[in-house]
């Protein structure tokens, strides 16, 4: 036996024999993006197999395809923006357009619209704690989890954190709502233009309009993947058509979404986030903006956190058993997915005062990226 010395060649290459122990300082998810990683990569390789042509492995490209990556996710994410109002100028679904509704919710900037605020931006990152611990140790890891630590997170996410919502809701519905005016309508469930009655065929032009915003969406995509060659990639996060035998995963997770949308959307009405004055454009931006503050920033810096403790005490403190779940598809891909997916459904919401369009073109939109954007698993049942 004998002590191993890192970066030190043990055998032959050309025997097949040789061997490296290298230590990088790189979380595992970031590989592929670590020029350190990548250089002492590409130097063994050079050293096992040499190139005819020289080329410094510190000479990377991998920062461009990032880049252009993202740069293609913002160009998909305008284009749904750019569908979703064209779509409501048209005759047909310009009737979705329902009367302003009253703002129900705390005053803005009062300390109760602070608070309101900030439990609604804790929620999403309490609520992924407690799936992650439910679904390590509890009997509900099948439907938490799907069978996997990984395959269904988001499902069992959305579902933890939509029970949280309403019942945040309910207590501001009983302590503030229902004296200052909440009831069914102005909450958002509005189908109609002067009454309280429900009209089933509004909602499903709601469905309608949705399908048409994502179907154009998705067509959009594999235009750029034609032209590109290859799927929108930043990290650990990809966007790639749904394959054939994830569709009925697609049809699974997106039924478990409506209660998440649907109670935050409630939840929202609390901070006045979607009673946006569809003719003021400051108005408009600022509630959109709340939308993707709200779906984003507290999960954020839960990863920002969670790569401090990785990169300073060489652990995480918080999610000792799934850390590389957490870091890797867990946060970027539900961060950059679930920003666009909130900033859409309020936008849609303010355009309509109705919660129906907003709520199923959002589901549509993040549906597609769990399901397709991660490794799904093929069929559960």
């Amino acid at each position: 036996d004998q002590t191993l010395v890192v970066d030190q060649k043990y055998g032959d290459w050309n025997a097949k024999t040789g061997r490296i122990v290298l230590t990088e300082h790189c979380a595992h998810m970031y590989y592929p993006i670590d020029r350190e990683t990548i250089t002492d990569f590409l130097n063994i390789i050079d050293d096992v197999s040499p190139m005819p042509n020289s080329i410094a492995a510190t000479n990377q490209v991998w920062g461009f395809e990032h880049v252009g990556s993202a740069l293609l996710y913002l160009c998909l994410g305008s284009f749904i923006f750019l569908i979703v109002t064209a779509l409501l100028k048209t005759k047909f679904f310009k009737k979705l357009e329902l009367p302003a509704l009253p703002l129900v919710g705390f005053k803005k900037n009062s300390w109760q619209w602070w608070i309101a605020l900030v439990i609604l931006i804790v929620i999403p990152v309490l609520t992924f704690r407690l799936m992650v611990t439910t679904g390590m140790y509890t009997k509900f890891t099948w439907f938490i989890t799907l069978k996997s630590k990984e395959y269904g997170l988001w499902m069992g996410w959305s579902v933890i954190t939509a029970a949280a919502y309403l019942i945040f809701f309910g207590i501001y519905h009983f302590i503030y709502g229902k004296n200052h005016g909440g009831n069914w309508r102005n909450y958002g469930f509005a189908t109609t233009i002067d009454s309280n009655k429900f009209s089933i065929k509004y909602v499903l032009k709601s469905l309608l309009y949705a399908v048409i915003v994502m179907a154009s969406t998705y067509l959009i995509f594999l235009g750029m993947k034609a032209v590109t060659n290859t799927n929108i990639h930043i990290i650990a996060f990809s966007v790639n058509p749904i394959e054939q035998h994830r569709w009925f995963i697609y049809l699974i997770f997106f039924i478990c979404q409506l209660p998440y949308f649907i109670f935050g959307s409630l939840a929202a009405r609390s901070i006045n986030m979607n009673n946006g004055d569809r003719n003021n454009v400051k108005g408009m931006l600022g509630s959109v903006a709340l939308g993707g503050l709200i779906g984003a920033v507290g999960l954020v810096v839960l990863r920002i956190i969670l790569m401090i403790c990785l990169y300073t005490l060489h652990r995480d403190v918080m999610f000792v058993d799934l850390y590389w779940l957490l870091g890797s598809n867990g946060i970027t891909t539900m961060f950059l997915s679930f920003i666009v997916g909130n900033a859409l459904n309020c936008y849609i919401t303010n355009r309509t005062n109705s919660i129906y369009a907003g709520v199923f073109t959002a589901m549509l939109w993040t549906t597609w990226l769990m399901v397709a954007c991660q490794r799904a698993v093929a069929y559960f049942l």
